[in-house]
């Protein structure tokens, strides 16, 4: 894996120089010298881009006006105070499979004037934030870019290790254990901003235009069942382990598509699904909030059908 540091972003060689370098090769004469060369040629041209994104990042960090909106901006979301504590290296993961390690502003909680035994844990709030890297979209040390492709993967495969594999054949070298990790983050973040725009939605009111209005579209509610994980807190059992125990859940999916004048799924628009492990009005809550969201269809009349034994469907038609 190539690793870049921020000082030495001003004095890095030209970024097409590897690619200059595989070009003055001589031309490949079999089949396998092309598949090497077209192999090497993609490894060179991420890293090429890596490296401007890193000066880039670079003249982010020297824009004085920005820096200073980036932390007055983390400052105003985060719910207790937070305090400069200077710049300090962190590391990055680009989506050429480099990793970027930049110094950074960091702003952490202010714990001053408090009384008793000083925390060695992690609080509630977390460690602390990287404001400018947090204001381009960059959070558990990792790019847009990257997080984009590794939820892709981790959602295609099927398994992390699966995953591993796929991002590792372009070139994105990334352990499981942190691909668990920063799909589980973007999962979480996803889930929390999902919540927001729908209880935004149950408040506003209904929006005259969206996806959904004026469309003919199936509702249809599904669920089955799944094993979770639930640890015990207390003693840790002689293997310093903490037990756990297995109870079943049921998950419902939420699926919206569109119908056409004969009323079949239209093949053209993509389905919405969603799911959650909630009870039945968390299910209503969350179908409402979808419908209010992308518009209301039309409502003339509604027809509710049976899907599976679990299950029903519900159409709305002009």
């Amino acid at each position: 894996m190539l690793t870049l540091m921020h000082h030495n972003a001003n004095g890095l060689p030209h970024p097409f120089c590897m690619l200059e370098v595989l070009l003055a090769e001589p031309f490949p004469q079999t089949p396998t010298d092309m598949l090497q060369l077209e192999q090497r040629l993609s490894v060179a041209a991420a890293q090429t881009a890596d490296q401007m994104v890193l000066v880039q990042l670079t003249r982010a960090h020297e824009a004085g006006a920005f820096v200073r909106q980036a932390m007055a901006q983390a400052r105003a979301q985060s719910p207790v105070p937070l305090i400069h504590k200077g710049f300090r290296m962190t590391s990055v993961l680009l989506l050429g499979g480099t990793r970027m390690v930049i110094e950074t502003p960091s702003l952490r909680e202010d714990r001053r004037g408090r009384q008793g035994r000083r925390r060695r844990i992690r609080g509630p709030h977390g460690a602390g934030c990287y404001p400018v890297l947090e204001a381009l979209g960059i959070a558990d040390r990792v790019s847009p870019a990257t997080r984009s492709e590794i939820a892709l993967h981790v959602v295609q495969a099927a398994s992390y290790r699966e995953a591993a594999a796929m991002l590792a054949r372009r070139g994105l070298a990334c352990h499981v254990s942190r691909l668990v990790r920063i799909s589980t983050a973007t999962a979480e973040t996803r889930s929390h901003l999902r919540d927001a725009a729908l209880a935004a939605a149950l408040r506003l009111p209904v929006a005259p235009t969206g996806p959904l209005a004026g469309k003919r579209v199936r509702v249809s509610l599904d669920g089955g069942r799944v094993r979770t994980r639930r640890r015990h807190r207390g003693r840790k059992t002689a293997k310093g382990r903490h037990g756990c125990s297995t109870p079943w859940r049921e998950p419902r999916l939420l699926g919206i598509d569109f119908l056409d004048t004969q009323g079949q799924p239209d093949r053209l628009r993509l389905p919405l699904y969603a799911g959650l492990l909630g009870d039945a009005e968390a299910v209503w809550a969350l179908l409402i909030g979808y419908v209010r969201c992308a518009g209301p269809p039309m409502r003339r009349w509604w027809s509710v059908s049976l899907m599976e034994p679990h299950g029903f469907g519900i159409e709305g038609s002009a």
